[in-house]
């Protein structure tokens, strides 16, 4: 799409949500690869090192990418200062991610890493500087209407993986450490993409404005708390099982983990189109279009619930292989938390705009406490299906907090703001798509475009 031609959220939507799914198609393959290769043992040592070292990098991004919305909405700081802040805020993080992954392998090497190799935990650990740079600039190509650039970017990391795990796989040299290190490659081929592409809109350079790396950095660590919760639930479930059961076990479960995902990952391509409106006028304006999101999101992961729990039954061994199998079990006990989880994402960066952080994280602690709890009291029962049921329980209670206090800022009924209707889909073909429909509503005119790059305030 030509720069300065309008996009509409449907068609931003469409061409990310094609995106995604090719994405999604090559990490299937990939996966598909790697699990045929290494069995579930195998599987489950390198799906424990990535979900040790993506819990890493939660907790390093410290909440700066939710900062980094909230400042540019209320035009504080332009895209170009925000950018330069959070490449100086990677550059802090990078030695302090390395650190916590191998001080956490070390603490626990008998524990949640039994039966994990100390290089795959490693090698891991080394995508996690990247990782955080990369998460930072998705979010800011989001606010800069580049959704599909980022989108491209991805594609060509996940090219890249698959490419190197098939070529790898054929000369019978794949292991679980060149797993590891393709999926560095997948990595650090998309930062650099954003990288450059992001010189036409952002300044990547390190920012020396102290003030305003201390400012954002301040406000992202009081968001943080809720975000890490929400990835850690997320996550610590792999961890608990390959704990509690074991490598085999842990590699079963990730199979169900990354085949119920599917929805959670088709389901955002919305979300991440109706942000940059999400940052337009009040907040209690913007709750129409964020319970359509919501509405279009779970109607959407339902009906891929269905399908799934319809055939994955034969899918899961047919593809992955027989000695999978267990996994469709654990699938269908995942399925219900990923329509929670598809409600989650856009009243999240919606009601971030409240700056009501203690709710935020009282929600999403109370939700990945009760995983916690319930992982550990059903996994001993029910194996790999209890640790499905103790996340489909958690991503309700999440959901259901977050919908509650939607409302409430919204001011709107649950059949208000949750009955799907028949415009919803007619809202998203319309021309000027949904936020300058909402827009002329809401002002009589299309809503403001946002600021030049590096109109910092």
């Amino acid at each position: 799409m030509r720069p300065g031609r309008p996009k509409t959220i449907a068609s931003t939507a469409a061409v990310a949500f094609g995106g995604q799914l090719l994405t999604h198609v090559l990490a299937l393959l990939g996966t598909l690869i790697v699990s045929r290769a290494l069995g579930p043992s195998g599987r489950g040592e390198f799906a424990v090192a990535l979900a040790a070292a993506s819990s890493s990098l939660a907790i390093c991004l410290i909440g700066l990418e939710f900062a980094n919305t909230y400042f540019y909405a209320q035009k504080l700081y332009g895209l170009r200062a925000i950018a330069r802040v959070a490449t100086a805020a990677a550059l802090l993080m990078a030695p302090v991610a390395l650190l916590l992954q191998v001080g956490f392998f070390m603490l626990t090497r008998e524990t949640v890493f039994a039966g994990i190799g100390a290089t795959a935990v490693l090698v891991a650990a080394f995508s996690v500087p990247v990782g955080i740079h990369l998460n930072w600039l998705m979010g800011l190509f989001q606010l800069g209407s580049r959704l599909v650039r980022s989108q491209a970017a991805l594609l060509a990391g996940a090219g890249a993986q698959f490419s190197g795990v098939l070529v790898l796989a054929l000369l019978g040299e794949l292991t679980v450490v060149t797993a590891l290190l393709l999926y560095a490659l997948n990595v650090t081929v998309a930062w650099l993409l954003h990288m450059i592409w992001g010189t036409s809109f952002l300044t990547l350079k390190p920012s020396r404005d102290r003030a305003a790396l201390r400012r954002v950095i301040a406000y992202g660590l009081r968001l943080h708390p809720g975000f890490l919760f929400w990835y850690l639930l997320l996550r610590a479930d792999i961890l608990l099982v390959n704990a509690l059961l074991g490598t085999r076990e842990a590699g079963l479960y990730s199979i169900a983990v990354v085949v119920a995902e599917v929805i959670l990952i088709l389901s955002t391509p919305v979300a991440a189109a109706v942000l940059p409106a999400q940052a337009q006028g009040g907040i209690s304006q913007s709750a129409t279009l964020t319970f359509k999101a919501v509405r279009c999101n779970c109607a959407l992961a339902a009906a891929l619930a269905v399908l799934f729990a319809s055939t994955m039954w034969l899918m899961i061994p047919l593809v992955f292989g027989p000695p999978f199998a267990p996994a469709y079990e654990a699938l269908l006990a995942l399925l219900p938390g990923m329509v929670f989880m598809a409600a989650y994402r856009p009243l999240y960066n919606w009601l971030l705009r409240e700056d009501r952080t203690g709710r935020m994280v009282a929600i999403a602690g109370a939700s990945f406490g009760a995983n916690v709890l319930l992982n550990l009291g059903l996994l001993p029962l029910l194996g790999i299906v209890g640790a499905g049921v103790a996340s489909s329980v958690a991503y309700g209670a999440l959901a259901a907090g977050m919908i509650a206090w939607g409302l409430r800022v919204g001011n709107l009924s649950v059949r208000e703001a949750l009955l799907l209707r028949r415009e919803d889909v007619e809202t998203f073909r319309r021309q000027g798509g949904l936020a300058l429909s909402l827009g002329r509503r809401m002002t009589g005119r299309p809503p403001k475009t946002p600021a030049p790059p590096g109109a910092g305030r």
